[in-house]
């Protein structure tokens, strides 16, 4: 009807506007802005899959504007158990706030299952997202326990609690919870077609962002849910790409936007090109071989991936002398008795804690590291006059090389040299100490960045200044 119709107008009016204007409480509130501006732009979103932190990470290093978690992965990663409502609220909320650590701006859509109970559950869900960080929600409408989408025994709820659980979950965004509500619906494969396309357009009016049909079988079903037509057709559309054989055909992201997506999630590659690398790698390993180099990281892009060198790089701004220990005195005396302060001033049991209160002695703090401190054995006796420095805030390359093997590699900073022998016990007993020195007391303003150049063992050792 007439009026109906302007209702429905006036909802989502002011659901436009009282969106743009929710508050912004924090960074994940920060990364459902940049979603809502990635999805205003014209092209595409393509949107792997992440299961956990790392996932997460890689999907941003490579330069994605965006990422889903995969419910299906990350039961697999998790729990290594299949995906039929097996993971709580609570996993899914934990790896989430990982995923949210691991990266700097990607924003990630968290899957939420069904809520994780009735309307007023689906709203603490939501807030619990946005709080931890996740830039939106999907939200489905199965019946309890869910099931991975592309297997068999699912149904669905009536239409009034499908519609009432997206419309709490963007109540949860309104009050303050900025976070898209990606609204799904399985009732293509559970009623019919035409049940799916109602249930899209009624999401909309109940607020959804974002709408997604999942396990459409044919590029005509695609097409008829790309272009519906009623209040959903406002609102950007998603396809999920699942690899390996699921019931939706593929199509390029070319094909996909020709049809009218404007996301596309491809929820198993990771899960899957990792699996079958892990599995590769126990067969060699099991035949006593090692895995194939070609398909391996070294160890160098492995700390790269893993922050490493921005780790060591972040540490210098925080890197401190090590401190004496402050030691007890060795004869406290009777227990009755008395105690002498550093002065010599005997201090009773039964003395107040202000005459007993003395200040201990404390070794001055400053930013460069003595060299016999940070590079001698424990056991080694400390040479006397040692005066050789270097700055906490210099950068060393270590390279070690055997024959035309490069065995180790790595750049460090200064503050990290009292780690060295422990990391290489091949050199434990070589007095680096007296190398470096006789090398910063011979440099003279020699402008050579080499100060340790020495044959050990068959191993060429060499330390750079960065």
């Amino acid at each position: 009807s007439f009026r109906d119709a302007i209702s429905t107008c006036s909802w989502r009016l002011w659901r436009t506007t009282a969106t743009s204007m929710a508050p912004s409480t924090g960074i994940g509130n920060a990364r459902a802005a940049h979603l809502r501006d990635l999805l205003r732009e014209p092209a595409i979103l393509p949107a792997p899959c992440a299961h956990d932190a790392l996932s997460a990470r890689l999907i941003e290093r490579h330069g994605f504007p965006m990422a889903f978690m995969s419910g299906f992965a990350t039961s697999a990663s998790r729990l290594a158990a299949p995906d039929l409502g097996l993971t709580s609220y609570y996993e899914v909320l934990e790896e989430g706030r990982l995923m949210h650590e691991a990266t700097r701006h990607l924003p990630i859509v968290g899957d939420a299952d069904t809520g994780y109970g009735n309307a007023m559950n689906v709203k603490r869900t939501v807030r619990g997202f946005a709080d931890a960080g996740f830039a939106g929600v999907l939200l489905e409408d199965q019946t309890w326990p869910k099931r991975c989408g592309h297997t068999p025994g699912k149904s669905v709820v009536g239409r009034k609690e499908a519609v009432a659980k997206v419309r709490a979950a963007c109540d949860a965004r309104e009050a303050g919870r900025d976070v898209l509500v990606v609204a799904r619906t399985d009732a293509y494969s559970c009623v019919s077609m035409q049940e799916a396309m109602w249930r899209v357009n009624a999401f909309a009016d109940a607020g959804a962002d974002m709408v997604f049909v999942d396990a459409l079988g044919s590029h005509e079903d695609l097409e008829t849910f790309a272009k519906v037509q009623g209040p959903a057709s406002e609102l950007p559309k998603m396809a999920s790409m699942l690899e390996g054989g699921g019931k939706t055909p593929m199509f390029t992201m070319k094909e996909l936007e020709g049809m009218g997506f404007k996301v596309v999630a491809y929820p198993l590659s990771l899960l899957s090109c990792s699996m079958r690398a892990m599995e590769e790698a126990l067969d060699a390993l099991k035949g006593d071989a090692l895995p194939d180099p070609s398909k391996m990281l070294s160890f160098e892009e492995l700390k790269d991936r893993l922050g490493f060198y921005q780790y060591y790089e972040e540490s210098t701004k925080y890197a401190v002398q090590e401190e004496p220990s402050i030691a007890e005195p060795e004869d406290l005396g009777d227990s009755e008795g008395t105690a002498q302060t550093e002065t010599g001033e005997d201090v009773s049991p039964h003395a107040s804690n202000a005459d007993a209160t003395r200040q201990p002695r404390v070794a001055p703090v400053d930013a460069e590291i003595m060299i016999s401190n940070t590079f001698d054995d424990s056991t080694q006796e400390q040479p006397s006059g040692q005066t050789a420095v270097l700055a906490r805030g210099d950068w060393l390359r270590v390279k070690i090389t055997e024959g035309d093997n490069t065995t180790f590699d790595a750049r460090i900073p200064a503050g990290w040299l009292g780690n060295l022998k422990g990391m290489l016990p091949n050199i434990r007993g070589v007095d680096l100490n007296a190398e470096i020195k006789q090398k910063l007391d011979a440099a003279d303003g020699n402008d050579d960045n080499v100060i340790v150049d020495m044959q050990v063992e068959g191993q060429r050792i060499q330390v750079f200044f960065e």
